[in-house]
């Protein structure tokens, strides 16, 4: 899988929505790495039209530059974007910025993006996600303003919480792999009085809401993760606590995970990614019991 940065803005709409809307499109066939934050920016070349929403993504792909153009192309036609003038309003814009080892210069596309060192709306985000970049920044003339605002999943600081065996399973046919009391009441502890956020099939396994706690759940036809952004805020601390593929979208955006692991290796059908094998995560401490299991905190670098 090769690594792709891309620069997301929208000056028409629901401009947010439409940001996480195309995020969320993108993910369904490459996988998402690193979202940043949302910057307030001027519009750059085309100056007399409304500020500009802006982010950059880091995602790594199979699909080559040309095919993620046709689907960025795709999702830009699926939230509306008529494109009448060049460099006017639209409800969104997604540029290819950087794809690994591949450069080029056609009719279709051009990268690295031949304004990306012009372009402070650009630079700035894609520095927050990838550091590497900021001597671009530092040589950049543009005055342009560009103001972080709060509003990106980041700024939600998203934890997830799961109990998981030594191959990092989640559980086995609907069940979990483990109920142990200490972790339930750690659970509890952590999550009362808080926001928790979990899969339709998980509230299906509990079987009711969790008392004391505000609930959300998602589903493709009910409460999606781009709709959940737009009404969430940091009143309170938000858990993610499952099933597998709501842990899996949200581990971009995860800022920390509080993790039971349970020295055995039990027969698994769904896992959570290791954290311990990511380089984005690191364990900021570990609380050993005598009864095989131990309580692991994972922060992101």
């Amino acid at each position: 899988m090769k690594s792709i940065f891309l620069s997301l803005g929208s000056n028409l709409g629901d401009r947010r929505y439409s940001i996480f809307y195309a995020v969320e499109k993108l993910r369904e066939k490459s996988k998402l790495i690193k979202f940043s934050s949302l910057y307030e920016t001027e519009a750059w070349g085309k100056t007399d039209q409304p500020n500009f929403l802006n982010a950059a993504a880091w995602f790594k792909t199979e699909l080559d530059p040309y095919d993620f153009l046709d689907e960025i192309h795709r999702i830009e036609n699926e939230l509306g974007r008529i494109r009448l003038e060049h460099w006017g309003s639209r409800t969104i814009d997604i540029d290819i910025l950087y794809y690994e080892n591949f450069s080029c210069d056609d009719d279709r596309l051009t990268l690295p993006h031949k304004f990306l060192k012009q372009r402070r709306f650009v630079l700035e985000p894609l520095c927050e996600i990838r550091p590497e970049f900021e001597n671009l920044l530092r040589d950049c003339t543009d005055n342009l303003k560009v103001e972080k605002i709060f509003g990106s999943p980041n700024d939600f600081k998203f934890i997830l919480i799961a109990c998981v065996d030594e191959n990092f399973g989640l559980g086995f046919e609907n069940h979990l792999l483990f109920r142990i009391p200490k972790d339930m009441k750690k659970f509890r502890e952590l999550t009362l009085n808080q926001r928790v956020i979990m899969g339709r099939k998980t509230f299906e396994s509990i079987g009711k809401f969790l008392p004391d706690r505000e609930n959300f759940v998602l589903s493709r036809h009910g409460l999606t993760i781009e709709k959940l952004f737009e009404s969430l805020d940091n009143s309170k601390k938000n858990f993610i606590i499952g099933g597998s593929e709501i842990y899996e979208k949200f581990l971009p955006y995860v800022n920390r995970a509080e993790i039971t692991l349970v020295h055995e290796n039990r027969k698994a059908d769904v896992f959570l990614e290791n954290l311990s094998e990511r380089e984005d995560f690191l364990i900021e401490s570990r609380q050993n019991f005598e009864d095989g299991f131990e309580f692991l905190k994972f922060i992101r670098k």
